[in-house]
């Protein structure tokens, strides 16, 4: 299955280009295009370096044999002989689960096909969804050939239709992620009503190509490109690299196709509307109550049983997810995040803040923030 996220891998190369103290050339060969051997001068050049997604041994094999210097971001070979930046696949999964946990939903499934990247991404969305106690169907679908996607579409159809409703289903990627949107609408399954759809890659153009637009984990394409070529850098200069390098994600990025809850409880429903939407006004437990007709201890109580937490709970966990958006895809000042996530003051929020994610705010900014803001 061909990947959607070169061009942010190209972009964090070409960032990591900007800010170095070289000067590189970037060039982006057309494919089975011959790998560059001179320079624009003509002259021999000792310096050049590939930065590759080889996905096959023989696309491995055949660079490293070259012993030109070369970095793989391709997570696809359960090991390559070329020095490896990639996403933190199974990191992925989780992601994926647990916002579909927070939603609501108790039935999941996933499909995928072959290649270590899509097995581990589906490996950690099942782990977290047994975690919470809840089981994950399966749809092993093998490799597919272009030529198979017609009846790909059909095979997809059949299977989320035996689904039971609603199901909260992982596409590996969000090109699966489009197939499974088109099998939903072959099907007559609404999206997110029926079936919620969340991909993983944050690919701009296949998110928005499905129907709804899809929601998708950031796998932080761009910093493996220019983790990727700071390796290339020193491998050009002669010093030692890491054999492998993970990149964490950013965090999902939610649209449309997971815009539902999926909660019977009508007073629970309606409680998670009331947080999703004002939990950053600031908004307290008293407050929620009034929107639904039953004691504290009741909600607490129907709240724990169907997503496991509290009000109280799931209202510090919005806000603190808003904060993670906010540090990650915005220029705010950590004092504006303070006050628009419901807090009192920064101290209040730094405290809490590092006391979930391990992080202060700015560390964590400045270890997942988007390049677009910097």
């Amino acid at each position: 299955m061909e990947q959607t996220f070169g061009p942010e891998i190209a972009l964090g190369v070409s960032r990591f280009a900007l800010a170095s103290d070289r000067q590189w050339l970037l060039s982006v060969p057309d494919w089975q295009e011959p790998m560059p051997e001179t320079t624009s001068t003509g002259q021999q050049c000792s310096d050049v370096g590939i930065i590759t997604r080889a996905a096959t041994d023989h696309q491995d094999n055949l660079i490293a044999d070259r012993g030109i210097p070369a970095v793989n971001v391709s997570g696809v070979l359960r090991s390559s002989k070329l020095p490896r930046v990639q996403s933190d696949d199974h990191a992925c999964g989780v992601l994926a689960a647990e916002h579909l946990i927070d939603r609501g939903y108790t039935r999941f499934a996933a499909a995928f096909i072959d290649g270590q990247v899509w097995r581990d991404r589906a490996a950690g969305f099942a782990a977290r969804v047994r975690r919470q106690g809840h089981h994950c169907t399966l749809f092993r679908l093998g490799s597919v050939a272009p030529s198979q996607h017609g009846s790909l579409t059909a095979r997809l159809a059949e299977w989320l239709e035996r689904l039971p409703e609603p199901t909260g289903v992982l596409a590996v990627s969000d090109l699966m992620g489009r197939r499974l949107s088109d099998a939903c609408r072959l099907a007559g399954l609404r999206v997110p009503d029926r079936v919620a759809l969340i991909g993983v890659d944050n690919s701009e153009l296949m998110c928005h190509l499905a129907d709804p637009p899809l929601t998708s984990v950031d796998i932080n394409a761009e910093q493996i490109g220019f983790n990727a070529a700071a390796i290339l850098d020193r491998l050009l200069r002669g010093e030692p690299v890491p054999t492998t390098q993970i990149v964490p994600p950013r965090g999902v990025i939610a649209r449309a196709s997971t815009d539902a809850l999926a909660v019977d409880d009508p007073d629970v429903a309606e409680a998670l509307a009331t947080i999703q939407a004002r939990a950053c006004d600031p908004l307290d437990v008293e407050t929620v109550l009034q929107k639904v007709a039953v004691s504290r201890r009741t909600l607490e109580s129907r709240m724990r049983k169907a997503i496991g937490r509290t009000p109280g709970q799931e209202i510090k966990r919005v806000r603190l997810q808003t904060a993670r958006d906010l540090l990650v895809f915005s220029d705010a000042s950590l004092q504006r995040i303070a006050r628009r996530t419901g807090y009192q003051g920064l101290a209040a929020f730094s405290h809490s803040f590092k006391q979930h994610t391990g992080l202060s705010p700015g560390q964590y900014r400045l270890q997942f923030r988007s390049s677009d803001v910097r």
